[in-house]
């Protein structure tokens, strides 16, 4: 999903990922949340008040955190930075050619449909 890295006032900072258990829990706490939300790419549509919450769960789930930490003091401590966005269908592809002309899905996106 998203690769956080949270930048503590002090310390070293925090590289990780978060995963659909992590979407999840900020869909099923936040009033209208869904995954469209997210579908947009690279957090667009997102507030970063939904990308700190999806940092912190993923954090505490991570135990980078202390469990007691509440999502207010997690935003006044960490600056976050997101570094990209991922879905399923991204996976593997990033679009670029390989050296054979064609994607990563082996396709060439390019090349006439008949």
């Amino acid at each position: 999903m998203f690769t956080f890295t949270a930048k503590p006032d002090e310390g070293d900072s925090l590289t990780f990922e978060s995963d659909s258990r992590d979407v999840a829990n900020w869909e099923r706490t936040t009033k209208g949340a869904t995954m469209g939300s997210l579908a947009s790419g690279n957090g667009a549509g997102l507030s970063f008040t939904a990308l700190y919450k999806i940092a912190w769960f993923a954090a505490r789930r991570l135990m980078l955190i202390p469990g007691d930490m509440t999502l207010p003091d997690f935003q006044r401590q960490y600056a976050i930075d997101i570094e990209d966005a991922k879905t399923e269908s991204d996976e593997g592809d990033d679009g670029a050619l390989d050296d054979d002309g064609l994607d990563d899905d082996g396709l060439d996106d390019d090349a006439a449909v008949e």
